[in-house]
């Protein structure tokens, strides 16, 4: 009886972690997502609106704003799946997307989305990739590990 509630309870987390609503998972429960701009800024992102783009299935447009000390800046871009480096990944529950975000006043953001879908309230999300403007890069990386932490502490 142990075994046939195991497999039950597999079949359940691996059918749960295939479907997932993207722009929800995206806009992080109206949290937002912390990281780093080079190696010195504190960052914070927080997605307004997720919506598929029309015509093409799996392109999500986005709109955001990063918030680097005191001053907040307008994102808008594009979400776009990566088939052929999420196959590389070979884990079913990771998904990985192309991330093309226009900050204002800050540059072009390009880099990846990776997602590792846990059961709901532990789902990763990070952004990472590089931030240019004019000829000048620098690293960016944001991800959903605060809130992670604040649901796990929660629990106890």
């Amino acid at each position: 009886m142990k075994y046939v509630f195991f497999f039950l309870l597999c079949f359940s987390l691996a059918s749960a972690q295939k479907r997932f609503d993207l722009p929800d998972l995206i806009k992080n429960n109206g949290h937002y997502f912390e990281g780093e701009k080079g190696k010195k800024q504190s960052i914070k992102v927080s997605f307004t609106s997720v919506s598929l783009s029309a015509g093409i299935s799996s392109l999500y447009d986005v709109e955001a704003s990063l918030q680097i000390g005191e001053a907040t800046h307008k994102i808008t871009g594009t979400v776009n799946y990566n088939q052929t480096e999420t196959a590389r990944v070979n884990d079913e529950s990771i998904q990985i997307y192309s991330a093309v975000l226009n900050i204002e006043n800050q540059g072009v953001f390009k880099g990846s989305l990776a997602l590792k879908l846990m059961p709901k309230l532990f789902n990763v999300i990070v952004f990472e990739g590089v931030l240019q403007k004019d000829k000048k890069k620098v690293a960016m990386h944001f991800d959903n590990s605060n809130q992670i932490m604040k649901n796990l502490e929660s629990l106890k």
